[in-house]
């Protein structure tokens, strides 16, 4: 069995083509379209709303969670592991991150 490939969401989005071609490379994964299409496929209803529609890929909301602090400190507060997995994959340093929210 291949080792787990990680995708970063921002990586995803910034991206898809070479996320895409990552993914063939591990996998040796066939596809009928581009990742960068995406948002012109044909989805079905519920995952269209699970993702609050269908758009092109933009790197302009990778952040946009920054404008949900109080969503983000309940998260956290619910789920103190959630600290751990930042450190643990590269996206923060520590936890003060937290306290400047």
């Amino acid at each position: 069995m291949p080792n787990p490939v990680r995708v970063k969401y921002e990586d995803l989005v910034s991206d898809p083509d070479g996320i895409q071609e990552r993914l063939r490379g591990a996998f040796g994964f066939r596809y009928a379209g581009r990742f960068a299409d995406f948002h012109k496929a044909d989805i079905p209803p519920l995952l269209g709303y699970q993702l609050n529609g269908v758009r092109p890929p933009e790197t302009s909301r990778i952040a946009s969670w920054r404008r949900h602090p109080e969503r983000i400190r309940a998260q956290f507060m619910a789920c103190t592991k959630l600290f751990d997995l930042l450190i643990e994959h590269g996206y923060e340093e520590d936890r003060k991150w937290f306290d400047d929210l």
